[in-house]
């Protein structure tokens, strides 16, 4: 008689039987994309199951976005292969129709939106065939989008019927995150940078919709800076650098040191604070009049210092940095300042960046007018200005010439 013929009955119950293997979405196998001589993905491999959350981090130029391109079928790579439930699918036969066919939606960081269209509409256009010949198309629309914006933001006060382009770009970043999520036969969420815009309450409000769902099975690819939002709502983690996978493990297994350190950076930085007290010499931008008449005296920013501008959106940040960074407008009364400024949109897409630029022609723009000798432009000075300031923030200037978008 066998071992398991006369194994204790009551031992065997004890035994759980083991968890059902989930099913595979999407898996992506030696992905490598060169752009002539710049390799943007190099050998990486990705499988994404059902009710993954993956936090896909790296540094700018590590490859995140080339390889979401290619997994959302808008890009095809030099090389590699792609795989669903039912085999491996021929890469010249994949686009981002097919990708959404086989459920895959992504949510990119320059947001997507058709501007002169309400929500509604833009609701519509995610799935127009399933209601293109049904009265009342625009009251079914405008119902599923508030459902969908409620069910990931609840209490998120947008009109379905507002026009895109007077939203907010929180409000617009909310509108495409909700679109995607309510996607019919949706199976993988990619979210590229999905809280860049948002608060921390609506923040919260995503990480808590991403888990629930992931509970369901929806799988999301989750891709932000923000190391520790990673961690708070990743199961597993995966860190590229220099177009190669640097790092693959539970997100249990990760910490912000660990992963800044993987990524290139200084874990632990050294910090040096200034001792000296400012000087009348030191005041870069002075706030007075009625910007600062509920405080009862003027603001002065010095030089050195770091200054966190708190609010709620729209309640005016925007519009002062506006104010400091152009302080000769006629309405940027009670504004001055005494050194040059650089300006960082929080909509790029819009203020930010010439999206059908270059790397370089982008990073030189700023400084055009003071490095053009009798209005000629010198190729050789934008690019070692360039190269100084990719330096400083670490970006490989080997993709200069590369379209920013």
């Amino acid at each position: 008689m066998s071992q398991l013929a006369v194994a204790d009955p009551e031992v065997a119950m004890a035994v759980k039987p083991a968890a059902p293997a989930r099913p595979s979405v999407v898996s992506l196998s030696g992905i490598t994309k060169s752009f002539g001589p710049t390799l943007a993905n190099a050998g990486i491999d990705l499988s994404v199951r059902a009710g993954d959350v993956i936090g896909l981090v790296g540094g700018n130029g590590a490859g995140k976005s080339t390889l979401m391109r290619i997994l959302s079928g808008a890009m095809w790579p030099t090389l590699g292969s792609i795989s669903f439930a039912g085999g491996e699918v021929a890469f010249a036969a994949y686009d981002t129709g097919e990708a959404q066919r086989r459920g895959i939606r992504m949510v990119h960081q320059e947001l997507s939106l058709c501007a002169n269209l309400s929500v509604a509409e833009n609701f519509f256009l995610e799935t127009p065939g399933e209601s293109a010949s049904r009265p009342g198309w625009r009251a079914l629309y405008r119902t599923r989008a508030r459902m969908a914006l409620d069910a990931v933001f609840p209490g998120n006060g947008i009109d379905a019927d507002a026009e895109v382009g007077h939203l907010t770009i929180a409000e617009r970043q909310m509108v495409e995150i909700a679109r995607a999520a309510a996607t019919p036969g949706v199976k993988l969420i990619v979210l590229d940078e999905p809280t860049s815009s948002l608060d921390l309450d609506r923040s919260k409000q995503l990480r808590a919709f991403i888990r629930e769902r992931a509970k369901a099975g929806l799988a999301f690819i989750f891709i932000s800076h923000k190391l520790q939002e990673i961690i708070d709502i990743a199961t597993e983690v995966v860190v590229l650098r220099n177009g190669r996978t640097a790092w693959q493990g539970n997100a249990a297994d990760a910490s912000i040191g660990k992963l800044v350190q993987l990524m290139g950076g200084d874990a632990n930085p050294v910090h040096q604070h200034a001792v000296a007290a400012a000087s009348s010499q030191d005041v870069l931008v002075r706030l007075s009049g009625p910007l600062t008449a509920g405080l009862g005296r003027d603001i002065e920013i010095v030089r050195g210092e770091i200054v966190g501008l708190a609010g709620l959106e729209g309640s005016g940040q925007k519009e002062l940095l506006h104010a400091i960074f152009d302080p000769g407008h006629k309405q940027h009364a009670g504004v001055s300042r005494r050194a040059e400024a650089g300006f960082i949109a929080g909509d790029r897409q819009k203020e930010g960046v010439f999206p059908l630029w270059s790397v370089l022609s982008n990073i030189s723009i700023g400084a055009l007018a003071r490095r053009s000798a009798l209005g000629l432009v010198s190729d050789r000075a934008n690019r070692d200005m360039a190269t100084g300031a990719a330096g400083k923030l670490r970006l490989d200037d080997k993709r200069f010439q590369s379209n920013i978008t």
